[in-house]
């Protein structure tokens, strides 16, 4: 093989190095920014800020001190802050500081503040302002939908749902670990309180001093009040369940619920009031209890609150439908729609624990006309005996002879052990009885099959499209106004989308 020759000279020149665009930092650029054209005219930013611009601020603007002639530093204006919280919920963020470091790069949120930064203090401090003030918000931003037409109270609906507390599952302790948790506390702020005046001590940072003792004194505090909390709670369970009574140390009144995972965390109940024709949150309330049933009566007076009037039918699940939530709304003239649970699958456990055949419970037996004697599945009459109060209710109770049970075949399973049947069944309230009548109508149980998409459409926004899978603030009052905030920003995304851009693309094609 010939050896390799190398290679024959080119007229081209010698390659050096790639060249870059060179970066220099020290240079300095005078940037201009259009705030005004960050954001297109059917913006999201530019929908709440016109709805915001339509409600009176004069409550909000009672406390400020900052005044002209007198001076004082300028403030946010609170149509700015509350515009703010409304987009940043929009934007699945619910934390004051993530909306601050936000503001410095997300559109919609320069827009609304013209490239201006709000400190996360201020904003902070702006959502957790008075219930009462924020209530007020959200009735004027119903008003408004209400004149767009888009609010009909002839049908609302009601649901719940469960969102998760600030407090972890790692913070439910029972007694035991909460009474040592509160001893070390108390040596902390003792030991703290002994190096007072320590030259050692004083060569500390005072505000990290002052700091340690705040903290200190807080976790003490929190001690305690979960202590509180867990007497009231194991005070009102039954005495088997109470050592297994579990406070969040951190959060005492949130509640370990389940939720729809499966899972177990410390939650909140949140009560959803939607009116039924573009789906508009007219009511929201937050609790500390897991069951829906007791929440129907808060739920109308929540409607009536924020829009002035009751609404005229109220449907829900059948987890509100119990007597007693029947006798109210007829009190409150609001025809209730639920689904009743029967009778039978209610006093499943009873029957069971008695031996007695579900085929043979109390429904079986069949009222006769005037009310004074059933018949059974035999064909035997069972006599009214007496009347009786059992659990707050009247109760009718039905004998049968001891000669028509004897020799009947169905005895094993109809009264094992017994020599005659007993039933017990409840006498009906006007009330409850219209309710049924009520329900056996076919357009109620048409109306009844809208209650998911209604009531739940909701509950898919907020938390599957807008992230609120848990609180961001800590305690049940703070919680509550977080939930209003929530519901405020639900409400002008719907406007927007159905009304306010409508108009827009209205007036941009005219």
């Amino acid at each position: 093989m010939p050896p390799l020759e190398p290679p024959s000279p080119t007229n081209e020149p010698e390659q050096g190095p790639p060249r870059y665009i060179e970066i220099d930092r020290n240079q300095m650029v005078l940037l201009a920014r259009d705030w005004e054209g960050l954001v297109g005219p059917d913006h999201l930013a530019r929908a709440i800020w016109s709805m915001m611009a339509q409600l009176d601020w004069s409550e909000y603007e009672q406390r400020i001190k900052s005044r002209d002639p007198m001076g004082g530093r300028p403030c946010w204006s609170p149509q700015l802050l509350a515009s703010v919280w409304i987009y940043a919920h929009t934007q699945n963020v619910g934390s004051a500081r993530e909306t601050e470091r936000r503001m410095e790069y997300e559109p919609g949120l320069q827009w609304l503040a013209g490239g201006k930064q709000i400190n996360y203090h201020t904003l902070a401090d702006f959502r957790v302002c008075e219930k009462r003030v924020l209530e007020r918000l959200m009735a004027q931003v119903l008003a408004v939908l209400e004149q767009e037409g888009m609010i009909d109270l002839s049908v609302v609906m009601q649901d719940g749902t469960k969102v998760k507390a600030s407090a972890g599952s790692g913070s439910m302790h029972r007694r035991k670990t909460l009474e040592e948790h509160l001893e070390q506390a108390q040596q902390v702020v003792e030991e703290l309180g002994r190096k007072v005046g320590d030259p050692d001590e004083e060569k500390e940072n005072k505000g990290k001093r002052a700091a340690k003792q705040r903290a200190a004194r807080e976790r003490e505090e929190r001690m305690k009040a979960a202590l509180k909390e867990l007497d009231r709670r194991e005070a009102q369970a039954r005495p088997k369940r109470r050592e297994q009574v579990r406070v969040s140390e951190s959060e005492n009144e949130a509640v370990k619920m389940k939720h729809a995972d499966g899972g177990y965390a410390p939650s909140y109940n949140v009560q959803v009031v939607t009116e039924g024709s573009h789906s508009i949150v007219v009511g929201i309330e937050v609790s500390g209890n897991a069951n829906d049933s007791g929440a129907l009566q808060s739920g109308v007076q929540q409607v009536e609150k924020n829009t002035g009037r009751k609404p005229g039918q109220m449907v829900s699940d059948n987890g509100y439908a119990t007597r007693g939530n029947v006798e109210a709304m007829a009190k409150l003239e609001v025809d209730f729609v639920a689904p009743w649970k029967e009778d039978q699958s209610r006093q499943a456990g009873a029957l069971k624990r008695n031996g007695i055949d579900a085929a043979f419970g109390p429904a079986a037996f069949v009222e006769q006309p005037g009310g004074k004697s059933l018949q059974c599945p035999a064909g035997k009459q069972l006599e009214m005996v007496r009347k009786r109060t059992l659990h707050g209710l009247p109760v009718l109770v039905y004998q049968a002879k001891a000669a028509d049970c004897q020799g009947c075949e169905h005895q094993s399973k109809c009264c094992p052990g017994r020599k005659s049947r007993r039933v017990r069944k409840v006498a009906e309230s006007p009330a409850m009885l219209q309710y049924l009548e009520r329900m056996k109508r076919d357009e109620i149980q048409e109306l009844y099959k809208q209650r998911k998409k209604v009531a739940e459409f909701p509950h898919l926004w907020m938390k599957a499209m807008r992230g609120w899978d848990r609180f961001q603030v800590r305690g049940l009052a703070k919680a509550a106004k977080e939930a209003i905030w929530r519901a405020v920003a639900y409400n002008i995304e719907q406007w927007t989308r159905v009304c306010w851009r409508v108009r827009i693309g209205q007036a941009a094609s005219a």
